[in-house]
């Protein structure tokens, strides 16, 4: 039963942290979910969340890119997991956790502000600081991942329900899915 969380950490490592941890695999609980697919909308979802929350700076997408990839592998080394098993039937699965992630909260709006103090006189526009600010805000933040705290945990759990399928399991969609990914974006803000 409790090797029924491998498909919650094998789920988790290559949907959000692009195969980086190393997990452990039991021939029992192979994933038939499209991994591929669930990480690349993960990633489609962050670089959309990052651009709109960060809109006065047209970044290209190399530099979105670039940025997803090294909160990913800083969040593969420093992100716990702790999982519980809540349901256990011989073809469903439903595992709960609360991760804690390299935490982004707060931390767009407090760089505007340290950024305009510091630099309101450099810039002969509100338009050009608030583009220079979010410029500034990527590099400075991929520069202190590392330092970043972890996310507290929230007042609830998280809930993977996995449907056994042809032998395979498969990660059936929640209903809360979207603040899920979020927790695993950092919570920017």
């Amino acid at each position: 039963m409790e090797d029924s969380t491998l498909l919650a950490d094998e789920y988790i490592n290559q949907v959000y942290f692009s195969g980086r941890r190393k997990v452990k695999k039991d021939d029992a609980f192979v994933l038939g979910t499209d991994l591929k697919k669930e990480a690349s909308d993960f990633r489609v979802k962050f670089a959309a969340d990052f651009t709109r929350k960060l809109h006065d700076y047209q970044f290209p997408e190399e530099e979105v890119t670039q940025f997803i990839d090294a909160y990913e592998k800083e969040n593969a080394k420093r992100a716990k997991l702790t999982y519980k098993v809540k349901q256990y039937l011989p073809d469903k699965v439903v595992i709960s956790l609360n991760p804690e992630t390299v935490s982004m909260e707060k931390t767009i709006l407090n760089h505007m502000q340290t950024f305009y103090q510091e630099h309101r006189k450099d810039y002969s526009s509100i338009i050009e600081a608030n583009q220079a600010q979010n410029k500034a805000y990527r590099e400075e933040m991929m520069a202190s991942l590392a330092d970043r705290p972890l996310t507290t945990p929230d007042r609830y759990d998280y809930q993977l329900t996995f449907v056994k399928k042809d032998g395979k399991w498969e990660v059936e969609k929640a209903y809360n899915s979207d603040s899920f990914m979020e927790k695993f974006e950092g919570n920017l803000s």
